[in-house]
C-alpha cells in the first residue's frame, strides 16, 4: 500500500506541473512549443506511475478512472509525422486532470487518516 500512495503522491506532483502552463489557457498551449511538450511528457509519466498501482488497490479505489491505466498514444497519430492532436490533450488535461486529482486528493486523505498520519 505505501508504495501505491507514493505512486499516487507522484502523480499528483505530475498534474500539477502540467497545471503550471495549462492555467494560461489553450491560446498559448497551443502557441508555445514547448507547453505541449511539457504536458505529453508529464501524460507519459503519469502512464507509467499508474501501471505500478497494484491491483488491489485500484479495486479498492473504483475512483481511479480505468483510462488512468491506458496508454496515451491516441494523442498522437500514427502517421510519418507523428504529428500530436494538440486538442486532444488539451481535453485530457483541462477536463479530465482537475477531477483525477480531486480523486487522489480523496483517497490521500482516507489513506493518511486509516494509517494515523496527519494529512
Amino acid at each position: 500500500m505505501d508504495s501505491d500512495v507514493r505512486a499516487l503522491l507522484s502523480i499528483k506532483r505530475a498534474i500539477q506541473q502540467i497545471s503550471k502552463y495549462t492555467k494560461y489557457g489553450w491560446g498559448a498551449f497551443e502557441a508555445e512549443e514547448l507547453f505541449p511538450v511539457w504536458t505529453i511528457w508529464h501524460l507519459q509519466t503519469i502512464h507509467s506511475i499508474a501501471g505500478r498501482i497494484s491491483p488491489p488497490f485500484r479495486d479498492q479505489h473504483p475512483e481511479l478512472p480505468s483510462t488512468l491505466f491506458q496508454g496515451i498514444s491516441h494523442l498522437i497519430a500514427a502517421d510519418d509525422n507523428l504529428s500530436v492532436n494538440l486538442e486532444a490533450v488539451w481535453l485530457v488535461t483541462s477536463e479530465r486532470l482537475p477531477p483525477l486529482e480531486e480523486s487522489i486528493d480523496g483517497i490521500l486523505r482516507r489513506c493518511t487518516k486509516r494509517a494515523g498520519v496527519a494529512p
